[in-house]
């Protein structure tokens, strides 16, 4: 059964089904988000369809459980974990286990830090430089495997945000951190070598 709702932004009335009373909707005219009260008149009119909001938080479907929302950290920046039940697709198209996208984020996390860990290397005199080179490296490496275990990381027609986007970018990052390793490394080495030879 339908109900006629009168929009609260721009006054257009839409028609919406019984099983939205007490969800928020976005108004397809104005875009203003408002909730459907359950005192509605049932439909007698063919008004504007309105279609549920996606970005919505239904709170009626979980009781008012925040935390399912936020997930358990009740952090609204942490990225959301799939719900048990509903397979994490982004992997199973790649063919990929949880432990596998786990280490692929592990890669992609470090080639993130690359700045944090070059300016923490400066900030602890310059000793930090011995082990991000080969750090690096080994990060490097390991992206290599990875890009030809799953080919399917490779692709380049995938959206902003997704774990194939963000592979294909750490690449830039791990090389760049392995250079100033190496060039760091090298100036280390001049500096022990002048060192000795004026000494």
């Amino acid at each position: 059964m339908s109900l006629i709702v009168d929009c609260p932004g721009c006054g257009a009335q839409l028609s919406v089904n019984e099983d939205a009373l007490g969800r928020q909707l976005a108004c397809p005219k104005c875009d203003h988000r408002f909730t459907v009260a359950a005192d509605q008149p049932a439909a007698e009119a063919e008004p504007i369809v309105a279609q549920p909001d996606p970005l919505a938080v239904d709170t009626q479907a979980d009781g008012g459980n925040i935390d399912s929302f936020f997930g358990a950290s009740g952090n609204p920046y942490q990225q959301p974990i799939a719900p048990v039940g509903q397979p994490n697709f982004e992997a199973e198209q790649l063919n990929l286990s949880p432990a596998d996208v786990k280490k692929i984020e592990a890669i992609i996390s470090d080639a993130k830090m690359v700045v944090v860990a070059v300016l923490l290397c400066l900030l602890c005199s310059g000793c930090g430089f011995l082990i991000i080179g080969p750090w690096y490296f080994v990060r490097l490496s390991q992206w290599n495997n990875w890009a030809e275990k799953c080919p399917g990381l490779l692709n380049e027609n995938v959206s902003f945000g997704s774990l194939p986007q963000r592979f294909q970018d750490s690449k830039r990052r791990l090389i760049i951190g392995l250079v100033i390793g190496a060039v760091m490394l090298g100036l280390v080495g001049l500096v022990v070598v002048a060192s000795t030879l004026i000494g």
